[in-house]
């Protein structure tokens, strides 16, 4: 504000200055909001307090397993025998996040993903059609693909690769089974209590 004297009367002079507000839309606060539950929903701490689970081929035994417990992004996902408790776990373990329609790994939360030739781990995309996985029945289907399915090769040993190939081949090896983190240790609790009253 500024101030000039003239005689008895006092005029004054105000200067008004313009000051930029940024305001946020609710379209920006609610996807950074979004944006901010899914980085708090997908952390280490609290996927731990999540059911995980191992992914296990039914024809060959064998689980889906990041290949050398490598963290990087594109990483192959192979087939591996499941490893007993006290083991490191984490890249064996698998969860599903039903708001992004997606099947993660509990080692780094990455995205069961695919590229021509092979699952591999990769950072969320929602544009990615082959991010898109569930479980239906004893299938692990791709959600916008129908005619896509996981599956182990004929005969494979450990260090295999999972393919991808269409449902109506009624392949083998496209059944897999859900084993929880929790029931493997109420399996061997159980064998624990066996052999002390056996």
């Amino acid at each position: 504000t500024v101030h000039s004297d003239k005689g008895s009367s006092q005029d004054i002079t105000h200067r008004v200055v313009e000051i930029p507000v940024v305001m946020e839309t609710a379209e920006a606060a609610s996807a950074s909001d979004t944006k901010q539950t899914q980085e708090e929903k997908n952390s280490p701490k609290a996927v731990r307090k999540l059911d995980c689970f191992f992914i296990r081929n039914k024809a060959t035994g064998l689980v889906l397993d990041i290949n050398g417990q490598n963290p990087a992004p594109g990483t192959a996902v192979i087939l591996w025998a499941r490893k007993p408790a006290g083991f490191y776990l984490d890249n064996q373990l698998w969860y599903e996040d039903k708001d992004t329609g997606t099947i993660r790994s509990v080692m780094h939360q990455l995205c069961l993903d695919i590229t021509p030739d092979q699952c591999i781990v990769a950072p969320f995309c929602a544009e990615s059609a082959g991010q898109q996985w569930h479980f239906c029945d004893d299938k692990l289907l791709n959600r916008l693909v129908l005619q896509w399915s996981v599956v182990a090769p004929e005969g494979c040993v450990p260090g295999a690769r999972p393919t991808i190939a269409p449902l109506t081949d009624q392949h083998k090896g496209s059944v897999w089974v859900k084993e929880h983190r929790d029931q493997m240790r109420r399996e061997q609790m159980k064998k624990a209590t066996n052999k002390e009253t056996g």
